[in-house]
């Protein structure tokens, strides 16, 4: 009988609590809906791991057609050899259709891509012996072949971070820095891919400034330049108009204030021969003339003047880093940069039209821990973001997502929820520690049965009163002993981990409470061994859960 009325009693609140469960969701879903951002409506392809890659030399890509990319990497063997890797990758599918390796001593900082009618173009700077900087290009073709090395320049000044622009008539351009009289500037050094010569180097900057982190486009025979200028007061961003064949500065305009160590250059691309579009990180001035990266912004200049100020292309995003654009021969836009979500950094990604409206805007990665050297890219109609990854193991690995083929969508966006929202986001972790407790419960019933049985024992013996007071006793004692039990190693309470400290005290009280408080709140008899079976269960279900927690899973 008793039984019975346990089971009505379990079976009504169990209703109760099912109904309210569906409200909190409803809740939740309606929340979440109206949060931004939300996910591009044809979402993103699962990561495709490219390999282990050293993450100080960074990646870059360009696009091949309308269905593939290369992709380069800078790998290492066991004898810490260096290679600079480049592959030729089917977007879709992941598949390598061709690859090269070039080997390489002494890189330094930079290495960059363009593509030409017959492939791959690629330069890189090596200083050789710590004595001679030297400039390299090679071509690769599409079957992975390379064509032509050849050393472009070399000095004993310090040169660093080449970056590489093919004209319309094929003519190839690579703009570095290298020091002059003690300090970095800008150096342009253009020819043709048949040319067999030696290059010149002309300086295009002052030789009274230092210049960081050059990048330039070439359109209808004029040079799009931008780079970092440092003075003993300040640093900040400038853009520069040259003619190609006079190398005569066009125009000139300062484009704002950034931190003296900010290690990502701006997107520059050039609309025809004077007009360019900016894509940034702006930057804000705070007390102290303390400079720090503020959100991600875009404007277009003519001829040296600002004819589209900076305009934030998301408002309202939280800390941001390293915005990224890629520019398609439409006009299209791919803007990404990295975005806290929880406590990591993942990809978000937002797609422009030609006119510079947003069209999709949405995370593009959800990966545990942090990604690293975000980089996008649009191959015809196909947003591609690449990445790196450190893995648990040690190293750290490319890997891209790309728009072509969606994912299988979760069943939380299946009923509406975006698990990039902080709200879903917190959710999610919960039910991780829920799923876990109740795995942890299931490895404890070992101990479950040997307090109850102890129970049984002393309530035969007569030393437990059927009184109030000694049915809350055996509540108190069957607590007591699963707090005994558990104990790391034993086979009763399989997989215990025990919270340094109070803290495990602290929890076992906070367990009793709810436990307690579930049971008189349920309206069971607390006098039969079902309300105490469950009450040892839900002892143990809310002590996991915190220990669980404090332990960090559900926690990246």
């Amino acid at each position: 009988m008793l039984l019975t009325q346990g089971l009505s009693r379990i079976s009504s609140s169990a209703w109760r609590a099912l109904v309210l469960v569906a409200c909190l969701l409803t809740v939740m879903t309606a929340a979440a809906s109206a949060l931004t951002p939300v996910e591009w409506p044809d979402g993103w392809s699962r990561e495709h791991s490219i390999g282990a890659a050293v993450l100080s030399y960074g990646h870059r890509t360009v696009p091949w057609g309308d269905s593939e990319m290369w992709l380069a990497m800078v790998t290492s063997t066991s004898s810490d050899v260096l290679h600079l890797e480049a592959r030729l990758l089917d977007i879709q599918s992941g598949e390598t259709k061709a690859q090269s390796s070039l080997p390489i001593e002494h890189l330094l900082k930079g290495y960059s891509l363009a593509t030409h009618s017959s492939g791959l173009a690629v330069t890189w700077i090596e200083r050789n012996e710590g004595v001679l900087s030297q400039l390299w290009f090679a071509q690769v073709n599409s079957d992975g072949q390379i064509l032509a090395r050849r050393l472009l320049w070399q000095s004993a000044a310090l040169a660093e971070t080449p970056e590489l622009a093919i004209d319309e008539s094929g003519v190839v351009h690579v703009a570095f820095t290298a020091t002059e009289d003690g300090q970095h500037s800008v150096q342009l050094i253009s020819f043709e891919l048949s040319d067999d010569k030696n290059a010149i180097a002309y300086r295009l900057t002052p030789t009274s400034e230092v210049a960081t982190l050059p990048v330039i486009a070439v359109r209808d025979g004029n040079l799009h330049l931008m780079y970092y200028r440092h003075t003993t007061n300040s640093s900040s961003a400038l853009y520069q108009l040259y003619d190609l064949s006079t190398r005569k500065r066009l125009g000139s305009i300062e484009i704002g204030n950034v931190p003296e160590y900010y290690k990502y250059p701006p997107g520059l691309f050039a609309d025809d021969g004077v007009v360019a579009n900016i894509v940034w990180q702006r930057m804000v001035t705070g007390s102290g003339n303390r400079v720090s990266p503020g959100p991600a912004v875009h404007g277009r200049i003519r001829y040296g003047d600002w004819e589209q100020s900076f305009t934030p292309i998301i408002a309202g995003q939280a800390r941001i880093a390293g915005a990224r654009a890629s520019r398609s021969a439409n006009g299209e836009m791919l803007v990404t940069w990295l975005a806290q979500s929880g406590s990591t950094w993942q990809a978000f990604a937002v797609l422009r039209d030609a006119d510079g409206n947003n069209v999709r805007a949405g995370f593009a990665t959800l990966a545990q821990g942090n990604i690293l050297e975000l980089r996008p890219l649009l191959v015809g109609d196909t947003g591609v973001v690449s990445f790196f990854r450190r893995l648990p193991t040690g190293p750290t690995e490319v890997f891209y997502a790309h728009t072509g083929s969606p994912a299988k969508k979760s069943i939380a966006y299946r009923i509406g929820l975006d698990p990039h929202t902080p709200l879903t986001d917190a959710l999610f972790k919960y039910v991780t520690l829920l799923t876990a407790s109740a795995a942890w419960v299931f490895l404890a019933l070992g101990a479950l049965l040997v307090s109850l049985a102890v129970i049984a024992g002393l309530s035969y013996l007569g030393l437990l009163s059927s009184s109030s007071v000694g049915l809350y006793l055996r509540f108190g004692l069957q607590f007591v002993l699963l707090a005994i039990i558990k104990r790391p190693g034993n086979l009763l309470y399989y997989g215990a981990q025990i919270i340094p400290g109070w803290g495990s005290v602290v929890s076992w009280l906070g367990a009793a409470v709810f436990s307690l408080a579930v049971i008189h709140l349920s309206d069971m008899a607390s006098d039969d061994y079902l309300a105490l079976a469950l009450a040892g269960l839900l002892f143990m279900l809310s002590d996991a859960f915190t220990s669980l927690f404090v332990l960090g899973v559900g926690r990246w």
